[in-house]
């Protein structure tokens, strides 16, 4: 338990960016710009944070320490061997490492045992330290050489020659890098997964081991420490148990060393100080037990504080309270008040509307009473022109009848006109006096309706005056009246009511408080009641308090807390000095192994292997890791440097936009040394070695290539060779073809399930919304890219791929969840990502039961993620448009 405090208290020490003002030599002031920009955009997306953890289970331990794994909410970017502390409820804070970072399952190793399952915790952890660590590791550099950081680099040429040997058992390439790594100061191995990067690690190791050569292996990742050490030990047999092969730092496969524990540093620590060893772990536990004292102890005083002060506090929330209801019950009142008056609101409205409609009649009856008059008049003039009309038609028919009667000479003599002309001047007078008429007619009739008219008004404002007794102006004067006493008793209402309201939440807010305190303290559960029940919730409190330190004195509580954190200093202080001779121990430890292997993180964060220097230095997983810290870790060597990895895997996640950061963060050393390039060029340098030859029998095989998005020479023990160089031959062109658009269910030769299959087969196995609500996203994923690539990892989470990860369909007890690898650079206008909102590279939609999709968005998102990938594989430098992808 103490040696656990060791692998993670020697390099927590506090770390500070240094001074801007101190220069530094070439490329190393850009890796520390990088690493500042990195840092910076870390803080911007809270990257160093409080992640919650749940689920826990002890999955084993090694020595000392116990690993647990958690299930965590969304991925985390963490390297194997970052620090933090792991907050658990009843053990306080626990020095803790991550051991590694598995899709959404965390694996983290502790010093003291939490018991089989942990429900929940929370992990503290700043991963900006760890970047700090490495600019200080950077500029304590500056003065010195760095010949094998140089060389990887390709800022210097690489020299010696291959030593002529052939290993048992190896193909030709891995005896390739064998020699190369044994004779030339600098080799780069590259090869796809199953190529056996690991065996030839070991093996390469175990000949340094025995000519006499100190080596140390670092990678990216525990798993790959482990395998590697492993392969080393069985190389090696007895002779690593005498503590010359040393594993720093805790192992994720801690099975794996069970059969070998003289391979770990803790081990071989408490052989050497088993007494401080026996005494620190029982600090610890003292520790744990006096913390739990004193906790305890300041809680009986909080509450003897409380209980002393809490009597005058209780009245007068009870009075408050029955203010409270004093309050509530007059906003009923002026409720009950208000609401009546609006009864008659309607009412008063009609009276209102009614008494400005016999205003309007009135007005009215002495317009209709100027018209009679006017109609009065124009009736006597009309019938003065009746009079007159009548009295020339008379004229004009006794002259046609004399006309009409005499012959021609008689009209001549005496003068008289045609009969047809007067006829015609009957006929117009005719007309004009039926056109006097009908005009008399229109008048009498509209004098009619105006009397109809006058009639009806002065009825109507009779009957108003007889039903209200008052005129309408009067009326009107009321119903202002009421309109403004029905405004004033609302206004009131919602002021009293608002009142009330505040006054309650004022109250709850402090009784809530209080409750919660007292939850604290032990003396009260959660109440979701009003006031009333947290009254009574905190009077029960104030009796338990009172009984609980009825026999204590507030003097003898506090000489017993400072008695208790008096002791929990002296344990302090004698853990420290123990520390220290045990870091001592290690560093004697260290210094006398030929073989170290840890993470690259551990590599730079511990001083004691910052203070040695090493025949070799291998590299393992190289093209995963940051160039600052391979660099930093090549720094070590003083004869060879050997770079493993597979440049067609993806690059370091880099979040900050910075050009420098990208240059140095966000490329891989393959990349930079000019490794890649010589690759397509096909002019590799002769320290470089790729390995051609694939273990894996052919089912393997097959569901193995669209995963990787391997391309180059690739060979198959037992299987022909394809070559994927010069463009696929129709075997392999088939294989991938059927890959990519087989139906689901269907067979690949013999093969067994393919990753269709393997997603039919875990849509059938849920049997229940999340399997028909992920069967609809495979669908729509379908249909907006039919040449997706479907996958299944991580223990059965299909992915999607295309040109790079598109998303991932991950199933939880209440969500399935969609993680879009690159769902941060992504347009969102539909608003669909609703989880993992934090981070700078992904994006995430919770998906629970009953939810709708927007179909249309979602493809379109699709599309957007594959016209993503697809741009970044085309401006990536020597891709060739290479799916690369990797677990997120």
């Amino acid at each position: 338990m103490l040696l656990r405090r060791l692998d993670v208290g020697f390099y927590q020490t506090k770390n500070k960016l240094t001074s801007e003002s101190l220069p530094l030599r070439g490329v190393l002031d850009e890796f520390r710009t990088a690493l500042r920009e990195e840092i910076l955009a870390a803080q911007r997306s809270s990257s160093s944070k409080t992640v919650q953890l749940k689920n826990g289970r002890r999955t084993g331990g090694a020595g000392a320490s116990f690993q647990y794994a958690f299930a965590v909410d969304s991925i985390l970017n963490a390297p194997g061997d970052a620090p933090g502390h792991l907050i658990v409820p009843e053990k306080g804070r626990v020095p803790t490492t991550i051991i590694s970072t598995e899709g959404l399952t965390i694996t983290i190793s502790v010093g003291i045992d939490l018991g089989s399952f942990v429900p929940s915790a929370r992990l503290e952890t700043d991963l900006t330290f760890l970047l700090g660590k490495l600019i200080e590791r950077v500029e304590a550099l500056n003065a010195k050489t760095n010949c094998a950081g140089d060389r990887i680099l390709g800022f210097a040429a690489v020299s010696g020659a291959p030593e002529l040997l052939s290993v048992k058992g190896f193909n030709p390439a891995q005896n390739d890098a064998i020699a190369s790594s044994l004779g030339r100061d600098t080799t780069f191995i590259c090869g796809p997964p199953s190529t056996g990067k690991t065996a030839a690690i070991g093996a390469i190791a175990a000949e340094l081991f025995k000519r006499h050569r100190s080596v140390m292996l670092v990678s990216s990742t525990n798993a790959a420490v482990d395998g590697a050490l492993l392969r080393i030990a069985e190389r090696l047999g007895d002779e690593t148990k005498d503590g010359s092969v040393l594993r720093v730092g805790v192992p994720k496969d801690t099975k794996g060393f069970e059969a070998k524990p003289e391979l770990l540093l803790a081990t071989n620590v408490e052989k050497r100080s088993a007494e401080l060893t026996a005494r620190g772990s029982t600090l610890e536990w003292e520790r744990i037990e006096k913390t739990r004292e004193s906790l305890n102890v300041q809680r009986l005083i909080a509450i003897y504080e409380w209980a002393t002060e809490a009597a005058p506090d209780l009245d007068r929330a009870s009075i408050n309270l029955d203010s409270v209801q004093s309050l509530e019950a007059g906003a009923r009142e002026s409720r009950a008040a208000f609401e009546n008056l609006r009864k008659d609101e309607s009412r008063w409205r009609g009276i209102a509307n009614e008494a400005v409609l016999v205003k309007q009649l009135a007005l009215d009856v002495n317009g209709v009473r100027a018209l009679l008059a006017t109609n009065t008049q124009t009736a006597a003039d009309i019938n003065q022109k009746v009079v007159a009309a009548e009295k020339h038609l008379t004229e004009a028919e006794r002259l046609y009848t004399r006309s009409a009667a005499a012959n021609g000479l008689t009209r001549l003599w005496k003068g008289l006109p045609k009969p047809e002309r007067q006829q015609a001047i009957v006929n117009s007078r005719t007309s004009d006096l039926v056109s006097i008429w009908r005009e008399r007619s229109r008048v009498i009739e509209e004098s009619e309706r105006l009397q109809i008219r006058l009639a009806d008004a002065l009825r109507r404002i009779e009957a108003f005056r007889t039903t209200h007794r008052f005129s309408p102006d009067e009326v009107l004067a009321k119903c202002f009246a009421f309109d403004e006493q029905l405004r004033k008793s609302k206004d009131e209402t919602e002021h009293s009511e608002r009142a009330a309201r505040e006054a309650r939440a004022t109250l709850d807010f402090s009784l809530r408080g209080w409750v919660k305190a007292l939850r604290v303290l032990g003396l009260a559960q959660d109440c979701d009641g009003g006031a009333g029940n947290m009254l009574a919730v905190l009077q029960n409190g104030y009796d338990k308090a009172r009984t609980e330190v009825s026999n204590r004195s507030l003097d003898e509580l506090r000489e017993t807390r400072d008695n208790v954190n008096e002791r929990l200093r002296q344990i302090a202080g004698e853990i420290d000095t123990i520390n220290d001779q045990l870091k001592r121990v290690e560093q004697i430890i260290i210094s006398e192994a030929r073989v170290i292997a840890t993470t690259l993180t551990s590599a730079y964060l511990r001083d004691t292997i910052q203070a040695r220097r090493f025949d070799t230095v291998i590299l393992d997983e190289a093209s995963m890791a940051p160039i600052p810290a391979l660099w930093v870790a090549a720094s070590l060597a003083d004869r060879n440097v050997i770079a493993v990895g597979d440049f067609k895997q993806l690059p370091p996640i880099v979040q900050s936009k910075h050009e420098v950061a990208l240059k140095w963060l966000g490329q891989d050393v393959f990349d930079i040394a000019g490794m890649t390039s010589a690759h397509k060029q096909r002019c590799p340098p002769p320290h470089f070695v790729v390995l051609k030859e694939q273990h894996l029998g052919r089912r393997d095989t097959r569901s193995f290539i669209p995963m990787t998005g391997q391309r180059g020479p690739f060979r198959h023990f037992g299987e022909k060779f394809f070559s994927l160089t010069e463009g696929r031959n129709p075997t392999m062109k088939k294989a991938t073809t059927t890959m990519k658009k087989r139906k689901s269910g269907s067979k690949e030769g013999t093969g067994g399930d393919s990753p269709s299959q393997l997603i039919d087969a875990r849509i059938k196995e849920l049997s229940d919304w999340r399997g028909e609500m992920l069967a609809l996203i495979r669908i729509l994923i379908k249909q907006a890219d039919p040449e997706v690539v479907e996958e299944s990892k991580w223990r059965g989470v299909p992915v999607w791929s295309h040109a790079g990860m598109i998303c991932t369909g991950e199933t939880y007890k209440n969500v399935v969840k969609m993680t879009f690898a690159k769902g941060a650079s992504l347009e969102d206008p539909s608003g669909l990502f609703n989880s993992s909102l934090e981070g700078n590279t992904r994006r995430a939609i919770d998906l629970h039961e009953g939810d709708k999709i927007d179909e249309n968005a979602l493809k379109a998102l699709i599309r957007a993620a594959v016209a993503l990938n697809t741009s970044s594989a085309a401006q990536r430098p020597g891709d060739e448009s290479i799916e690369r992808t990797r677990g997120i």
